[in-house]
């Protein structure tokens, strides 16, 4: 199938879902919302919304627990009884709480608060009589308050909106056969359903409350003692396959974080399309390659029973995103539908001395594997060898199982690492010899190691490849099969991309976020290389999103977000074969101490930051060489007139040949404003104390009066025009004194009446002149054998005319003069908003339009 044909198949796939849904409307649905679509409050109001637009009477909805409970619960089971588990109650307590308390009227919130507390009371008696009990401690008593949480709080929130619900706890009707594992967690062997005993139940509950939309507890469900047990890992999308096979459901939808199934994961690769269609057979395969999107046990009960699924996404819910269909029955579409990767693989390769034991050992080995929980890939039992590959953090376990009389009797093995499984997933995969042909073809001419090949009757051919990284590989493979050479506008599609990482989410952060979620698609339009924010963190934690973070929910993502930051390079490395650029708009001498790291790495660097700008110049000179030689940009506008285009433009005039001969300029807009607010009558210090009240000045005042920072922005002018200068070649002489800026808090208060006198003064000496106030930075140059020289960098108070262009600015401007030999008697002037979160972001978007030309 060419690309093209990839494209006009999917409404061939559209006619088949339109037939497909007609038949099948009058069935109830089961609706099935993860942990992740459960969250945070606004995450469940928009559950609630689709619940509301997409549910009829009859449908039933699944639960999991709300965001990272299920976790929660097992640590707090997994923990000693001490104070650390105390504190994890807490936690639990007031996560759950907030919810509540932000979804639900106060009545309604206090009597489920109440509930809540009763809940963690019981759970507080079964952990603190764990040891005590006549029968074993059940894990499994605890982990299921997740899921009757959930349950409770959007049956509560769909009963607020006017919808008429019952809530239902899925023990009383889903029963498993056998005893399951002491942690309350099993695999899909060792979840056997007891089908007969839980269609009787089923019919019993149906008969007396079916009819009415019902919210179901996933996850949990009753085994064969009468206990509560659980459904082990995407335990509730079983959940919601089983409940769909016993009232035989029209449809089983999965909401999830996803749009469906994609051609490559969207995570790691560009210009990846949804698969509208696949076969549950396809399905199939890309479970037993271990996808996360799909679990061998959730499809196991549609087998037989004839009930489609679809993927959609909880947070998109539009008319065209519909998402990925699975029908039980296969579908004729030729070629390859998606491509898997696994990493991080170790291959085994078996054999038994004794040849005729061959099977009989092969078969106990993977009784074994499975008992264990050990997932394989790709098993290939050849002659008298058998090879099979497991996730590198089993090989310890595979290893000792080999050691065991039972199977490793006259076994001799070998053990390949740092491997990944390449695999192409398509039911008439074999038909189609242009597809084949581009996977071996790429496969042979990266010269990668093939150290197996497996085909899987599902419909999956896979290539175990002696790399732990092909994502380059991959990514070929994807456009060579997938990729249309032109969109809808004839434009190319491949454009290399770039991935922001914001670091820092203060005010600025939160404004570039909003400018970039309404300008970001206007801004790609026309660039040559594509951007999107792939990570954004604070000082605790962080969130990652390959594809493209939702900005106009960032702040909600982060705030919900665990992942800390510490650890976010680990997540960085996945894109190692992406461009990447870090925006840091922090203050932060750490974050400083990361750019020789990221310019080694070869990401570029836009820095709202003035720290690595006027480091000392041995470190900043070496950064810069860094950044040169691994062709990264350092972008850094914003650090000197926040958005003006002052070194913009220094640096055209200087690549241009022109000889600048002086630059003089307001560079504070903090000094601007106190110095045009101060009128030589009040208090100067309370001028300062209001600036501070308005957010115009650091929190401590001083910083700003010091001019230090008009200091070190005049330092990144002089190194843009390639000057080896250090900050304290630089003359500074501060807005006041010394003697009142090394003062401790208290005293440097108490000297109010002597900072106004001092001010007073300054005020006084240049109105008597006719002059004003004026806090100005300057270098001045000189030309010495064809060289132009630094002649005089000094940064103070000053009087200046009225006519002057540096006192004509407006409060909180900045001014740049620069004359030059092409600006001499008419200088070129740069004035305007010289600090302020909006102008400053502003700016950051102009050094990201040039990062993307």
């Amino acid at each position: 199938m060419s690309p093209v044909d990839f494209v006009a198949d999917q409404s061939a796939a559209q006619a088949v879902q339109a037939k497909l849904i007609e038949n099948r409307t009058e069935l109830p649905s089961v609706h099935k919302f993860g942990g992740s679509s459960l969250q945070s409050a606004s995450a469940i109001n928009r559950v609630v919304d689709i619940i509301i637009a997409n549910t009829q009477a009859k449908d039933l909805i699944i639960l999991s627990a709300m965001g990272k409970t299920t976790d929660m619960l097992f640590e707090l089971v997994n923990k000693t009884l001490s104070a650390g588990a105390l504190a994890d109650v807490c936690v639990i307590r007031a996560y759950q709480q907030q919810i509540i308390t932000d979804l639900l009227p106060a009545t309604t919130a206090k009597a489920l608060i109440e509930e809540l507390n009763a809940d963690l009371q019981r759970i507080d008696f079964l952990l603190s009589h764990a040891e005590s009990q006549e029968t074993p401690f059940n894990p499994a008593d605890v982990i299921c308050y997740g899921e009757l949480w959930s349950t409770r709080v959007v049956s509560s929130v769909l009963r607020a909106r006017g919808v008429d619900c019952q809530r239902v706890d899925s023990r009383d009707f889903i029963y498993v056969a056998d005893p399951l594992h002491d942690n309350g967690h099993c695999g899909i062997e060792d979840t056997v359903i007891d089908w007969q005993k839980s269609h009787q139940a089923f019919a019993r509950w149906s008969e007396e409350f079916g009819g009415k939309l019902s919210v179901i507890s996933g996850y949990i469900a009753t085994d064969s003692q009468g206990d509560t047990t659980t459904l082990g890992r995407n335990g509730s999308d079983f959940s919601a396959t089983i409940v769909a096979k016993l009232i035989n459901a029209g449809m089983v939808y999965l909401w999830t974080d996803v749009n469906g199934v994609f051609s490559a994961d969207p995570n790691r690769f560009n210009n990846t399309k949804v698969i509208p269609l696949l076969g549950l057979n396809e399905a199939n395969a890309l479970a037993n390659l271990g996808t996360p999107v799909f679990h061998e046990k959730t499809l196991k009960p549609l087998q037989d029973a004839n009930i489609p699924i679809r993927i959609r996404n909880s947070q998109q819910v539009q008319e065209q995103n519909s998402g990925t269909l699975i029908l039980t029955q296969p579908v004729k579409w030729p070629g390859a539908k998606t491509i898997a990767l696994k990493q991080s693989v170790c291959l085994f390769s078996i054999k038994w001395h004794d040849s005729s034991k061959h099977e009989t050992l092969s078969q106990k080995l993977q009784q074994l594997l499975v008992g264990l929980q050990i997932s394989n890939y790709c098993w290939l039992n050849e002659n008298t060898t058998l090879n099979f590959c497991v996730a590198e953090q089993d090989q310890t376990q595979v290893a000792k199982l080999l050691t065991r009389k039972q199977v490793g009797e006259g076994c001799q093995f070998s053990v390949n690492k740092d491997l990944s499984i390449i695999s192409l997933v398509g039911y008439e995969l074999l038909q189609h010899g242009e597809h084949l042909a581009a996977f071996f073809s790429l496969l042979q001419q990266s010269q990668k190691g093939i150290l197996l090949y497996h085909y899987d009757q599902n419909g999956a051919i896979s290539a175990v490849v002696n790399d732990s990284h092909p994502v380059q590989l991959v990514s070929a493979i994807h456009s060579a099969i997938f990729a249309n050479p032109n969109d809808d506008k004839g434009a190319v599609l491949q454009r290399s991309g770039i991935g922001l990482v914001l670091t820092g989410f203060g005010n600025i952060g939160k404004k570039l976020c909003d400018i970039l979620s309404s300008r970001l698609s206007l801004i790609n339009e026309k660039a040559k290389h594509q951007l999107r924010v792939v990570a954004i963190s604070n000082s605790k934690h962080y969130i990652f999103e390959p594809a493209g973070i939702d900005l106009s929910r960032a702040a909600e993502l982060l705030a919900a977000s665990d992942k800390a930051t510490k650890d976010i390079e680990r997540d960085l490395q996945l894109l190692s074969d992406t461009q990447l650029a870090v925006i840091d708009v922090t203050s932060s001498p750490l974050v400083t101490q990361q750019y020789q790291t990221h310019f080694a790495q070869g990401r570029h660097i836009v820095s709202a930051s003035k720290l690595g700008h006027t480091l000392p110049l041995a470190e900043f000179e070496q950064l810069r060489e860094l950044s040169q030689s691994n062709n990264c940009r350092w972008l850094g506008n914003v650090t000197c007139g926040a958005g003006l285009p002052i070194q913009q433009s220094i640096e055209e005039l200087c690549l241009a040949g022109d000889k600048i001969k002086v630059i003089e300029g307001v560079f504070s807009g903090t000094l601007s404003w106190l110095l045009n607010s101060y009128d030589g009558k009040g208090s100067f210090f309370d001028v300062v104390a209001k600036a501070k009240a308005l957010g115009l000045t650091e929190p401590d005042p001083r910083e700003d009066l010091s001019g230090q920072d008009v200091q070190r922005k005049l330092l990144i002018l002089a190194r843009t025009m390639g000057l080896k200068l250090d900050l304290a070649q630089i003359e500074l002489t501060p807005l006041l004194p010394l003697d009142f800026l090394e003062l401790s808090v208290q005293a440097y208060a108490d000297s109010r009446d002597e900072i106004d006198a001092y001010m007073k003064e300054k005020w006084q000496q240049a109105n008597g002149q006719g002059l004003k106030l004026c806090y100005s930075g300057e270098l001045v140059f000189n030309e010495m054998a064809g060289k132009i020289c630094l002649q005089e960098a000094s940064v103070g108070l000053s009087f200046r005319d009225a006519n002057d262009p540096l006192v004509n600015i407006a409060p909180a401007d900045n001014i740049a003069v620069i004359r030059s030999q092409w600006h001499d008697i008419n200088p070129l002037i740069i004035r305007g908003p010289g600090a302020g979160i909006e102008v400053t972001a502003a700016g950051i978007v102009s050094d990201l339009v040039k990062l993307a030309q």
